[in-house]
């Protein structure tokens, strides 16, 4: 089995990941390696956050460093969040408080097609200084009028999904697993990992 190192100091992202990654990889944790989670995210796309963080920490470990760059684009708010998800408003400011920040935006806005948005994400995997690959992964959906579930993190109580019937927070993990855009973007890099590698 091939060991890759996670680029994240998100503990829920990595418990999210490890299922996807099996049985042929397996997906370690920087706290697992005595690494910390100290590596600015200041590029303008989610590509260029996607590769830095990976280039960053395949400088510091002999593994392949698989790393994503993720966050939710609102049509009605020109794309914010985007790039700036885990920082919008405030670093410092708890996700529930961002959610109700975002709700508040959008008081106005009620109608299904004034509310439409997206998670997006980029992953990349580099080894030794350099970037081997990048994919993406895209899932439609729109913001609910409130929170709404337990599960999942980040923005998922208010990002609904309608093939689905529900928010991503109402969704197990497995069920998200199947849907969510971080999957899409690792499912692709898995299925190409192996050439990737080998460059």
């Amino acid at each position: 089995m091939v060991e890759l190192l996670l680029a994240s100091g998100n503990p829920n992202k990595i418990i999210e990941l490890r299922p996807v990654f099996l049985p042929d990889f397996q997906l370690c944790s920087l706290a697992e390696h005595a690494l910390k989670d100290d590596h600015t995210e200041d590029g303008a796309t989610f590509h260029e956050n996607s590769a830095s963080k990976a280039l960053y920490y395949s400088r510091l470990t002999d593994l392949p460093v698989v790393a994503d760059d993720s966050g939710l684009i609102i049509d009605a708010l020109n794309g914010l969040p985007g790039v700036r998800s885990a920082r919008y408003p405030g670093a410092d400011m708890p996700y529930p408080d961002r959610c109700r920040h975002i709700l508040n935006q959008m008081r106005e806005k009620t109608a299904d097609h004034q509310r439409s948005a997206r998670f997006i994400c980029v992953a990349s995997v580099a080894r030794n200084g350099k970037l081997l690959g990048q994919t993406e992964g895209i899932v439609e959906g729109r913001i609910s009028l409130s929170p709404q579930g337990e599960q999942g993190f980040g923005y998922d109580p208010i990002f609904f999904h309608p093939p689905s019937g529900c928010t991503f927070a109402q969704l197990s993990l497995e069920e998200k697993n199947r849907l969510s855009h971080r999957f899409r973007a690792f499912s692709a890099l898995i299925s190409q990992l192996d050439s990737f590698l080998n460059r």
